[in-house]
C-alpha cells in the first residue's frame, strides 16, 4: 500500500515541522496531489483512516487531512495549447 507509505512521510514532515516547539499539536494537514497520483484515487475516508493510523502516538495523532487535487497546466506539444490537467484526459482537448 502505497498510500501507508506516503501518508506516514507526511505525518513525518508535519513532526519535523513541529520539532522544538513542545506545546504545539497539528490540528488540521493539508496536501495537494497531482491528479494522477494514486491518491486521488481512494476516497477521503479511507486515507483519513490510514492517516490516523500512522499518526497515533505523536502530536500529528487526531489531526484531519485535508487532500485536494492540484490543478496543473499543461501545454499540448502539438497545438501549444494549455489545458489544465484531468485524470482522464489522455488526448488535447484542442487538436486532439
Amino acid at each position: 500500500m502505497h498510500e501507508t507509505a506516503l501518508l506516514s512521510r507526511v505525518a513525518r514532515l508535519v513532526e519535523d515541522q513541529l520539532a522544538g516547539r513542545p506545546e504545539c499539536r497539528a490540528v488540521t494537514v493539508r496536501i495537494r496531489v497531482s491528479p494522477w497520483s494514486h491518491l486521488s484515487a481512494h476516497d477521503a475516508r479511507s486515507l483519513n483512516d490510514t492517516f490516523s493510523m500512522v499518526s497515533a502516538g505523536t502530536r500529528v495523532e487526531g489531526a484531519t487531512l485535508e487532500i485536494t487535487k492540484a490543478r496543473v497546466p499543461v501545454t499540448c506539444p502539438t497545438c501549444e495549447q494549455e489545458h489544465v490537467a484531468e485524470e482522464t484526459m489522455m488526448a488535447c482537448t484542442g487538436c486532439g
